[in-house]
């Protein structure tokens, strides 16, 4: 099999979350072409699939000192360091992919991110922002921006942002359930429950109940919180 039917064959695995039979073909390819970039990227992406960040970070180095200015390969090797909890070193990684590229959403997106767990919030809002004007559709964008809000203390914000979250994807229970713990910082709690509720629906867990016991307690709901609270 040449190397473009490997590298066809383990991307559909890839896209399929088929992460160890993908990295098989992505091995194979290399055996016939070990400085195919593409073939190194992919494969990281399906080891950090599998969780082997620092395996998927060696895969990405080496398809960078073949292509230094590859941006998919740097972008990449960020959200893997993102993961590994290497922020700083992560957001280096996406400047130098939005150096090459300005507009590349998924470096823009995931630098927010590393942003945000540094408490740079407004660093991080200024990076949905820009997607956001790229592509008003990217729903991660709001999630992501909503989050930085809510740590900022803007809950009303935060709110229209997972509004949009939900009308986009109607049954997106981490947006319900971020939005239920704005509305409780905002001490609206009939909204907050309303949205554990829709959760609760079609995924019965414990701290959705506990956090919908505490709502109801603010409403001096003391029947109803401790029947949560024994569930």
């Amino acid at each position: 099999m040449p190397v473009a039917e490997y590298i066809k064959s383990g991307k559909e695995k890839l896209d399929n979350k088929k992460y160890r039979e993908a990295i098989f073909d992505f091995n194979n390819a290399l055996t016939f072409d070990p400085n195919n970039t593409e073939s190194l990227i992919l494969r990281g992406i399906s080891k950090a699939g599998l969780g082997n960040k620092q395996e998927s970070i060696n895969d990405f180095n080496k398809a960078l000192k073949i292509d230094p200015q590859n941006t998919l390969a740097l972008t990449n090797r960020g959200i893997s360091k993102e993961e590994q909890g290497k922020h700083q070193e992560a957001i280096e990684d996406f400047n130098q992919a939005l150096k090459i590229d300005p507009n590349n959403i998924l470096a823009l997106n995931n630098r927010g991110i590393s942003y945000n767990e540094l408490k740079k919030h407004e660093e991080a809002i200024a990076d949905y922002n820009k997607i956001l004007k790229l592509d008003p559709s990217y729903t991660n964008a709001y999630f992501n921006r909503a989050l930085a809000r809510m740590d900022m203390g803007t809950h009303n914000l935060a709110i229209e942002d997972l509004d949009k979250v939900i009308q986009t994807d109607p049954e997106d229970l981490q947006a319900y359930y971020q939005r239920a713990i704005a509305y409780s910082e905002l001490e609206q709690f009939s909204k907050a429950i309303e949205d554990y509720n829709k959760i609760l629906e079609t995924d019965p867990n414990v701290d959705t109940y506990t956090n919908r016991a505490l709502a109801q307690m603010n409403l001096n709901n003391y029947q109803e919180a401790t029947a949560d609270l024994n569930k």
